[in-house]
């Protein structure tokens, strides 16, 4: 898995275009969504049971049931900034080296066969916090400058 930060500065650069401040704040948490769930389940229930919570359908489900919290007029958006944000999180824990056992059970319940790609190992991350801490200070400032050009339109 990699860590929460790398996890919101994906969200952020991914969600860089997106203007609407409730569509990349949800989107935002669908990257935190599947560990949100799943680390409680693992800690606490039986073995496996988490497996669903960082696979694409067993995420359509639990977007399906955060999103019910919202008012209608913004459910089905809210469904689909928490599952992209969801699948985002999926992709970046697929990229983990989990050392050949494999990492995301990505077609789970109809498969059990695990995918890794295996591009970066747990402790990458602290090479990675320089990186993640330097591209949220160019999204900051990329921020600033946008809302001195424009004050009337405030995210």
């Amino acid at each position: 898995m990699a860590d929460l930060l790398t996890h919101y500065v994906s969200a952020r650069v991914a969600g860089v275009g997106v203007r609407d401040r409730v569509s990349a704040t949800l989107f935002a948490t669908g990257v935190f969504l599947p560990d949100l769930i799943g680390k409680p389940l693992d800690a606490f229930a039986p073995y496996m049971a988490e497996i669903p919570s960082h696979t694409p359908l067993g995420l359509i489900f639990a977007c399906g049931a955060v999103s019910m919290l919202f008012a209608s007029s913004i459910r089905g958006r809210a469904f689909w900034a928490l599952y992209l944000g969801s699948l985002l999180h999926v992709a970046f824990d697929m990229m983990k080296d989990y050392l050949g056992d494999g990492g995301v059970l990505l077609l789970h319940p109809f498969t059990l066969d695990s995918f890794e790609l295996g591009l970066y190992r747990s402790e990458d991350v602290f090479y990675l916090l320089p990186a993640n801490i330097g591209i949220l200070a160019i999204l900051w400032v990329m921020d600033r400058r946008r809302r001195a050009r424009h004050p009337e339109v405030q995210m």
